[in-house]
Protein backbone atom coordinates (compact mmCIF):
# COMPACT_ATOMS: atom_id res chain seq x y z
CA UNK A 1 0.00 0.00 0.00
CA UNK A 2 2.82 2.40 0.90
CA UNK A 3 4.48 1.74 -2.46
CA UNK A 4 1.22 2.43 -4.32
CA UNK A 5 0.77 5.69 -2.41
CA UNK A 6 4.32 6.77 -3.26
CA UNK A 7 3.79 5.93 -6.93
CA UNK A 8 0.54 7.90 -7.11
CA UNK A 9 2.21 10.80 -5.34
CA UNK A 10 5.07 10.68 -7.79
CA UNK A 11 2.79 10.58 -10.82
CA UNK A 12 0.82 13.61 -9.64
CA UNK A 13 3.84 15.69 -8.68
CA UNK A 14 5.92 14.75 -11.70
CA UNK A 15 3.10 15.49 -14.15
CA UNK A 16 2.13 18.75 -12.44
CA UNK A 17 5.72 19.97 -12.27
CA UNK A 18 6.36 19.19 -15.93
CA UNK A 19 3.16 20.97 -16.93
CA UNK A 20 4.08 24.08 -14.96
CA UNK A 21 7.61 24.14 -16.39
CA UNK A 22 6.16 23.84 -19.90
CA UNK A 23 3.67 26.63 -19.18
CA UNK A 24 6.46 28.85 -17.89
CA UNK A 25 8.55 28.19 -21.00
CA UNK A 26 5.63 28.92 -23.34
CA UNK A 27 4.82 32.07 -21.38
CA UNK A 28 8.40 33.27 -21.70
CA UNK A 29 8.41 32.66 -25.46
CA UNK A 30 5.08 34.44 -26.00
CA UNK A 31 5.93 37.49 -23.89
CA UNK A 32 9.37 37.76 -25.48
CA UNK A 33 7.83 38.71 -28.84
CA UNK A 34 5.54 41.37 -27.32
CA UNK A 35 6.61 45.03 -27.15
CA UNK A 36 8.36 45.98 -23.95
CA UNK A 37 11.74 46.70 -22.34
CA UNK A 38 14.57 44.45 -23.48
CA UNK A 39 16.93 45.23 -20.59
CA UNK A 40 16.73 44.82 -16.83
CA UNK A 41 13.93 42.60 -15.54
CA UNK A 42 12.02 41.98 -18.73
CA UNK A 43 8.47 40.73 -19.13
CA UNK A 44 9.58 37.13 -19.96
CA UNK A 45 11.59 37.02 -16.73
CA UNK A 46 8.55 38.05 -14.69
CA UNK A 47 6.58 35.05 -15.99
CA UNK A 48 8.87 32.51 -14.39
CA UNK A 49 8.80 33.41 -10.69
CA UNK A 50 5.18 32.54 -9.81
CA UNK A 51 5.32 29.23 -11.69
CA UNK A 52 8.71 28.35 -10.19
CA UNK A 53 7.27 28.90 -6.72
CA UNK A 54 4.37 26.62 -7.60
CA UNK A 55 6.71 23.87 -8.84
CA UNK A 56 8.76 24.03 -5.64
CA UNK A 57 5.60 23.83 -3.56
CA UNK A 58 4.33 20.81 -5.49
CA UNK A 59 7.52 18.83 -4.85
CA UNK A 60 7.36 19.91 -1.18
CA UNK A 61 10.64 21.83 -1.02
CA UNK A 62 10.52 24.48 1.71
CA UNK A 63 12.92 27.33 1.00
CA UNK A 64 14.57 29.36 3.76
CA UNK A 65 16.75 32.34 2.87
CA UNK A 66 18.02 34.61 5.67
CA UNK A 67 18.54 37.62 3.39
CA UNK A 68 16.78 37.28 0.00
CA UNK A 69 17.22 40.99 -0.77
CA UNK A 70 20.97 40.48 -1.09
CA UNK A 71 20.26 38.12 -3.98
CA UNK A 72 17.48 40.28 -5.45
CA UNK A 73 19.60 43.44 -5.43
CA UNK A 74 22.91 41.94 -6.50
CA UNK A 75 24.46 43.30 -9.69
CA UNK A 76 26.97 40.88 -11.13
CA UNK A 77 27.60 37.15 -10.84
CA UNK A 78 26.16 34.71 -8.30
CA UNK A 79 28.41 31.74 -7.51
CA UNK A 80 26.59 28.68 -6.15
CA UNK A 81 27.22 25.04 -5.42
CA UNK A 82 25.21 22.64 -7.60
CA UNK A 83 23.35 19.69 -6.10
CA UNK A 84 20.17 19.08 -8.04
CA UNK A 85 18.14 19.80 -11.16
CA UNK A 86 15.91 21.73 -8.74
CA UNK A 87 18.63 24.30 -7.93
CA UNK A 88 17.82 26.71 -10.76
CA UNK A 89 14.07 26.53 -10.17
CA UNK A 90 14.57 27.14 -6.45
CA UNK A 91 16.72 30.21 -7.07
CA UNK A 92 14.14 31.56 -9.52
CA UNK A 93 11.53 31.57 -6.76
CA UNK A 94 13.45 34.45 -5.14
CA UNK A 95 14.06 36.74 -8.11
CA UNK A 96 14.52 36.80 -11.90
CA UNK A 97 17.93 35.38 -12.80
CA UNK A 98 19.96 34.30 -15.80
CA UNK A 99 22.23 31.26 -15.87
CA UNK A 100 25.43 30.06 -17.45
CA UNK A 101 24.28 26.67 -18.72
CA UNK A 102 25.68 23.76 -20.64
CA UNK A 103 25.09 23.89 -24.38
CA UNK A 104 22.87 20.79 -24.40
CA UNK A 105 20.08 22.70 -22.64
CA UNK A 106 19.71 24.99 -25.65
CA UNK A 107 18.49 21.96 -27.66
CA UNK A 108 15.81 20.97 -25.14
CA UNK A 109 12.30 21.40 -26.60
CA UNK A 110 10.64 24.69 -25.56
CA UNK A 111 12.77 25.02 -22.41
CA UNK A 112 15.94 25.69 -24.39
CA UNK A 113 14.31 28.48 -26.39
CA UNK A 114 12.81 29.99 -23.25
CA UNK A 115 16.23 29.96 -21.57
CA UNK A 116 17.63 31.94 -24.50
CA UNK A 117 14.75 34.43 -24.23
CA UNK A 118 15.59 35.31 -20.61
CA UNK A 119 19.26 35.84 -21.42
CA UNK A 120 20.93 32.60 -20.37
CA UNK A 121 24.41 32.03 -21.76
CA UNK A 122 25.37 28.60 -23.10
CA UNK A 123 28.80 27.03 -23.16
CA UNK A 124 30.25 23.90 -24.72
CA UNK A 125 32.77 23.06 -22.03
CA UNK A 126 35.00 20.96 -24.31
CA UNK A 127 35.14 23.66 -27.00
CA UNK A 128 37.78 26.34 -26.41
CA UNK A 129 36.18 28.71 -28.91
CA UNK A 130 32.85 28.40 -27.11
CA UNK A 131 34.51 29.14 -23.76
CA UNK A 132 36.23 32.20 -25.19
CA UNK A 133 32.95 33.48 -26.63
CA UNK A 134 31.28 33.04 -23.25
CA UNK A 135 34.03 35.08 -21.60
CA UNK A 136 33.36 37.87 -24.08
CA UNK A 137 29.60 37.67 -23.61
CA UNK A 138 29.76 37.73 -19.82
CA UNK A 139 32.20 40.65 -19.82
CA UNK A 140 29.87 42.73 -22.02
CA UNK A 141 26.44 41.84 -20.67
CA UNK A 142 24.51 43.93 -18.16
CA UNK A 143 25.13 43.10 -14.52
CA UNK A 144 21.46 43.12 -13.56
CA UNK A 145 19.60 40.83 -13.29
CA UNK A 146 22.51 38.74 -12.01
CA UNK A 147 23.76 35.68 -13.81
CA UNK A 148 24.23 32.44 -11.85
CA UNK A 149 27.32 30.30 -12.39
CA UNK A 150 27.67 26.80 -10.96
CA UNK A 151 31.48 26.55 -10.99
CA UNK A 152 31.52 22.83 -10.23
CA UNK A 153 30.34 22.40 -13.83
CA UNK A 154 28.25 19.35 -12.92
CA UNK A 155 26.40 17.74 -10.04
CA UNK A 156 28.62 15.55 -7.90
CA UNK A 157 27.58 12.00 -7.05
CA UNK A 158 29.95 11.99 -4.07
CA UNK A 159 29.62 13.88 -0.77
CA UNK A 160 31.02 17.40 -0.79
CA UNK A 161 31.77 19.75 -3.67
CA UNK A 162 33.62 19.20 -6.91
CA UNK A 163 36.60 21.55 -7.44
CA UNK A 164 35.45 24.96 -8.62
CA UNK A 165 36.48 25.83 -12.18
CA UNK A 166 38.29 29.11 -12.61
CA UNK A 167 36.66 30.57 -15.75
CA UNK A 168 33.91 32.60 -14.11
CA UNK A 169 36.32 33.94 -11.51
CA UNK A 170 38.77 35.01 -14.19
CA UNK A 171 36.02 36.93 -16.00
CA UNK A 172 34.99 38.62 -12.74
CA UNK A 173 38.57 39.64 -11.94
CA UNK A 174 39.35 41.00 -15.40
CA UNK A 175 36.16 43.08 -15.44
CA UNK A 176 35.79 43.78 -11.70
CA UNK A 177 32.35 42.16 -11.64
CA UNK A 178 31.00 41.68 -8.09
CA UNK A 179 30.59 38.06 -7.00
CA UNK A 180 27.94 36.89 -4.55
CA UNK A 181 28.67 33.38 -3.25
CA UNK A 182 25.57 31.41 -2.22
CA UNK A 183 25.40 28.10 -0.38
CA UNK A 184 22.56 25.69 -1.17
CA UNK A 185 21.89 23.16 1.60
CA UNK A 186 19.15 20.53 1.23
CA UNK A 187 17.88 18.35 4.07
CA UNK A 188 17.71 15.49 3.37
CA UNK A 189 20.19 15.95 0.54
CA UNK A 190 20.12 12.28 -0.47
CA UNK A 191 16.64 12.65 -2.00
CA UNK A 192 17.92 15.06 -4.64
CA UNK A 193 21.54 14.06 -5.15
CA UNK A 194 22.26 12.16 -8.36
CA UNK A 195 23.51 8.61 -7.98
CA UNK A 196 26.03 6.83 -10.15
CA UNK A 197 24.60 5.90 -13.56
CA UNK A 198 21.26 7.51 -12.74
CA UNK A 199 19.22 9.36 -15.37
CA UNK A 200 17.62 12.77 -14.84
CA UNK A 201 14.20 11.10 -14.94
CA UNK A 202 15.05 8.67 -12.14
CA UNK A 203 16.55 11.40 -9.94
CA UNK A 204 13.47 13.60 -10.31
CA UNK A 205 11.15 10.62 -9.84
CA UNK A 206 12.75 9.93 -6.44
CA UNK A 207 12.12 13.56 -5.47
CA UNK A 208 8.47 13.52 -6.52
CA UNK A 209 7.82 10.23 -4.69
CA UNK A 210 9.39 11.45 -1.44
CA UNK A 211 6.79 11.68 1.32
CA UNK A 212 8.06 14.32 3.74
CA UNK A 213 9.10 17.93 3.23
CA UNK A 214 12.57 18.84 2.01
CA UNK A 215 14.24 21.91 3.49
CA UNK A 216 16.43 24.08 1.28
CA UNK A 217 18.55 26.82 2.82
CA UNK A 218 19.79 29.42 0.33
CA UNK A 219 22.49 31.35 2.19
CA UNK A 220 24.11 34.40 0.55
CA UNK A 221 27.63 35.13 1.80
CA UNK A 222 29.67 38.34 1.69
CA UNK A 223 29.93 40.02 -1.71
CA UNK A 224 33.37 39.90 -3.31
CA UNK A 225 34.56 42.72 -5.58
CA UNK A 226 37.67 41.26 -7.28
CA UNK A 227 40.52 43.40 -8.54
CA UNK A 228 43.01 42.51 -11.33
CA UNK A 229 46.07 43.66 -9.37
CA UNK A 230 45.09 41.76 -6.23
CA UNK A 231 43.27 38.54 -7.06
CA UNK A 232 44.16 35.37 -8.93
CA UNK A 233 41.36 33.26 -10.42
CA UNK A 234 42.60 29.95 -9.00
CA UNK A 235 43.03 31.33 -5.49
CA UNK A 236 39.69 33.15 -5.56
CA UNK A 237 37.91 29.99 -6.75
CA UNK A 238 39.45 27.91 -3.98
CA UNK A 239 38.70 30.53 -1.33
CA UNK A 240 35.08 30.87 -2.43
CA UNK A 241 34.64 27.09 -2.46
CA UNK A 242 36.03 26.88 1.07
CA UNK A 243 33.60 29.57 2.26
CA UNK A 244 30.60 27.77 0.78
CA UNK A 245 31.75 24.41 2.18
CA UNK A 246 32.16 25.97 5.64
CA UNK A 247 28.57 27.23 5.62
CA UNK A 248 27.28 23.87 4.40
CA UNK A 249 29.18 21.99 7.11
CA UNK A 250 28.05 24.40 9.83
CA UNK A 251 24.39 24.14 8.87
CA UNK A 252 24.47 20.38 8.46
CA UNK A 253 26.09 19.92 11.89
CA UNK A 254 23.56 22.25 13.48
CA UNK A 255 20.70 20.37 11.82
CA UNK A 256 19.28 23.62 10.50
Amino acid sequence: MAQLTATLRGLYRFSAALLLIALAAVGVIITAVLPGPKTGITRPMRVIGPLARRVIKIVNIQIHCPDPDRIRNHEGIIISNHISYADAIALLTLTPLRFLAKAEIRAWPIVGLAAQMIGCVFVERRDQQSREQVRTDLAQMERFPPIVIFPEGSRSIEPGLLPFRYGGFRIAIENQIPLLPCALIYEPESVLKRRRGESMFKTMWRLTCHEGPIRLDIVPLETIVPEPDRDEAAVLAQTTQAQIEAVMTQRQRAGV
